[in-house]
């Protein structure tokens, strides 16, 4: 089976589909010309999309792919703004390098963009040299390039979510496109797309949920004893990716065990082991990860994060989902729908394994970032670790606007009105945190 099929969300296969998929660019669409007015300094004619962590997890490309190194120095006085201090230049590796804690999955990502983005910025700057577009990473090109790259990954995302919704769990397909449009416009999911797209989350996600798409896939064709390498091949890949990306994508684990029980349950094991070879150049991406921190640290190994951790026997399990600094209930309250639709339907539905996997991943994704040492994550809006398993909690919205069709007027009316509450409480939160008029790190109350 192609890797393009019927299965997959570029194969639109009739008019509702086509709509809903529509729905998708435009939200996109509208979402990068927001990003383009808030993030827009007009007094100063300069775009600003590139910021906070965004910084060091980008900074690779411009001085590996354009200076041909691995030294942030000149990046860092050049372009990052005084106030950020996310890399600290006089922080050096044992050989000298410029400590960058942060992996190296965005930048793998955005490669493909990032040249498109310098071949043009070569072009015009020999046809007509202009500080608007020097070939240096950073200018107006580089931004829109690789934000209109994220953002369509992002977009991605959600027609992934669609398929597995429709096809895989059997959602009406209304219900579905209500879920995913209310989960990217009423969480904190939208705060990362438009206002902080380089902060790895949105690419983050795209890769996760093409990791549990492609799994239902394989899942699939295994009940008619089917294996397809390039399909695993890419499932490799998307896994590795993801690692680099965020190393907590390991919650991914119930999802492969589910994939590695069915293989040798159907008597595949055999096939899948002659398979491995191929499979292992899915490790790219964590070869060029092992790759750049041998070159910074002399080390194939090695913790960047030094001085920070997990506290394994004391997490901050409840905190992470309802506490006042960036609790993940309390910052998106849309959430709360999201798990009486799970709850509602965890006893009968189809794919109840692929479910548990879902739920299984939430237990260690939430005990993960429970257990690190700023369990908050810094300045973050909302519980943004937790972006990763968007496809679950927009499964669960799914799953309530599903059961909605069918229901009184009365329950319907509730439900609309929680959901608007709701997305008018994150859009508020939203505008007060981009103004500053509440606290960022620290509780609201």
């Amino acid at each position: 089976m192609p890797i393009l099929t019927g299965n997959s969300p570029l194969h639109c296969r009739s008019v509702n589909q086509y709509f809903r998929y529509r729905v998708y660019l435009v939200l996109g669409v509208l979402f990068f010309l927001i990003a383009l007015f808030t993030r827009t300094n007009f007094f100063q004619k300069d775009l600003q999309l590139i910021v906070s962590d965004g910084l060091a997890y980008y900074v690779y490309l411009p001085s590996l792919l354009i200076d041909g190194d691995l030294d942030f120095s000149n990046q860092i006085m050049e372009h990052f703004p005084v106030q950020q201090v996310v890399l600290d230049p006089y922080k050096k590796t044992y050989l000298g390098y410029v400590s960058n804690k942060y992996p190296t999955g965005l930048a793998i990502t955005l490669t493909p963009s990032f040249l498109i983005a310098h071949g043009t910025s070569l072009m015009f700057s020999y046809l007509y040299p202009s500080a608007l577009w020097m070939p240096n990473g950073f200018t107006v090109i580089y931004q829109i390039f690789n934000v209109i790259f994220i953002m369509l990954l992002g977009t991605f995302s959600m027609m992934f979510c669609d398929r597995l919704l429709v096809n895989h769990f059997k959602i009406k397909p209304r219900a579905a496109l209500t879920a995913i449009s209310v989960y990217w416009i009423g969480s904190h999911y939208a705060y990362y797309y438009f206002r902080e797209p380089f902060m790895v989350h949105i690419v983050s996600t795209f890769w996760v949920t093409l990791i549990i798409f492609q799994i239902k896939v394989i899942l699939e064709n295994l009940e008619e004893r089917s294996l397809n390498p390039r399909l695993l091949l890419l499932l490799s890949f998307s896994f590795f990716i993801a690692l680099v990306c965020r190393p907590t994508n390991i919650f991914l684990i119930p999802f492969i065990g589910l994939l590695a029980l069915k293989i040798f349950q159907k008597g595949l094991l055999i096939r899948f082991l002659r398979l491995l070879p191929v499979l292992l150049l899915g490790l790219i991406p964590l070869l060029v990860q092992l790759f750049i921190w041998y070159s910074m640290t002399g080390s194939l190994l090695h913790y960047s994060y030094i001085g920070e951790g997990f506290n394994w026997f004391s997490p901050a399990l409840w905190e992470t989902l309802f506490s006042s600094l960036h609790g993940l209930f309390f910052w998106s309250p849309l959430l709360f729908v999201s798990v009486y639709g799970i709850c509602f339907r965890l006893g009968s539905l189809p794919c109840r394994e692929f479910l548990v996997s879902f739920l299984f991943s939430f237990g260690i994704l939430w005990y993960l970032n429970s257990a690190w040492h700023q369990w908050w994550f810094g300045d973050s809006f909302g519980g943004r670790a937790f972006l990763e398993l968007s496809s679950l909690f927009i499964l669960g919205l799914a799953f309530t606007f599903d059961s909605m069709i069918n229901a009184t007027l009365k329950k319907r009316l509730i439900t609309f009105a929680v959901v608007i509450i709701a997305v008018i409480f994150n859009y508020t939160l939203m505008s007060l945190y981009i103004f500053t008029k509440i606290p960022r790190g620290t509780y609201l109350f």
